[in-house]
């Protein structure tokens, strides 16, 4: 599959990121690093709102995402 060797390595990254934060403390051992795409469901949930509803609905891309990362760091702080 063509995009594995686009994707895996941008996934494998987020995982050595949360499992580096795991052994340093700074994050807790949430299980996130089974799952890391889990942090990226929310950029393509947005992408895929914006294009199907974005003439009859607003939508604050940027503001979805901060609250997102803002929601992951509270959750991941150890």
């Amino acid at each position: 599959m063509p995009g594995r060797a686009v994707i895996a390595p941008g996934i494998e990254g987020l995982r050595a990121v949360i499992q580096r934060g795991v052994a340093s403390g700074e994050f807790s051992d949430t299980g996130l690093s089974d799952f890391p795409m889990m942090l990226m469901s929310p950029v393509i949930a947005s992408v895929i709102w914006t294009h199907l509803f974005s003439k009859e609905v607003d939508f604050d891309m940027n503001a979805a995402l901060q609250a997102h990362l803002e929601t992951m760091m509270v959750g991941l702080k150890a």
